[in-house]
């Protein structure tokens, strides 16, 4: 990617004038952002650490969609983000398990998760727009963004309760060491 316009085989270490700063800052914040937000919705795609990755991802397209300070994407970084984040939909509501009623079909929950789904790919678009809240009612975008803040929140729940077991495994299994050294030391006695 070319930041800079006009540049020559005779580069001296300077930006070409005329030189905009800002515009160079909010195109490469907006290459950081969008690399950040694909590459995470690459992870959960492939299924690793999908809790935390799609929920990251969520928040970010969430922070991005209505903000006027943030660059928009173009068509083709709008349906790349879409096509991940459509690409992670059965891990993410696999990962969100006995919350939407795996065990025990709750169709209120699972109609909710999927409207939550639904309108974090509309903030996408939305991202995509200049002026996302322009033609569309307050209400609509607080629901979008509520709807996606919940989805968010439920992966970061389940990335939180996984940290959780795996600190819980990890004492558990210092103290069946700790047992088993006690066992064998008994033994060599």
């Amino acid at each position: 990617m070319n930041l800079f316009r006009n540049t020559d085989e005779e580069y001296d270490g300077l930006p070409p004038e005329p030189f905009d700063q800002a515009a160079h800052d909010r195109a490469l914040d907006h290459a950081v952002r969008f690399d950040h937000v694909q590459s995470l919705l690459e992870e959960a795609v492939a299924g690793e650490n999908v809790s935390e990755a799609a929920g990251h991802a969520i928040a970010m397209i969430r922070n991005a969609a209505f903000n006027r300070n943030t660059s928009r994407l173009n068509t083709s970084e709008r349906d790349e983000l879409l096509d991940l984040l459509v690409g992670a939909r059965e891990k993410i509501f696999s990962c969100l398990g006995d919350r939407l009623g795996r065990n025990s079909p709750n169709p209120k929950m699972q109609a909710f998760a999927s409207a939550a789904f639904g309108a974090s790919c509309a903030l996408i678009v939305l991202w995509a727009e200049e002026d996302p809240k322009s033609n569309r009612s307050r209400e609509l975008c607080s629901d979008l963004e509520d709807y996606t803040r919940w989805l968010r929140n439920e992966l970061h729940n389940v990335s939180i309760e996984a940290d959780i077991q795996r600190r819980q495994a990890a004492r558990v299994q210092l103290i069946v060491d700790q047992i088993k050294e006690a066992a064998n030391s008994q033994r060599l006695m």
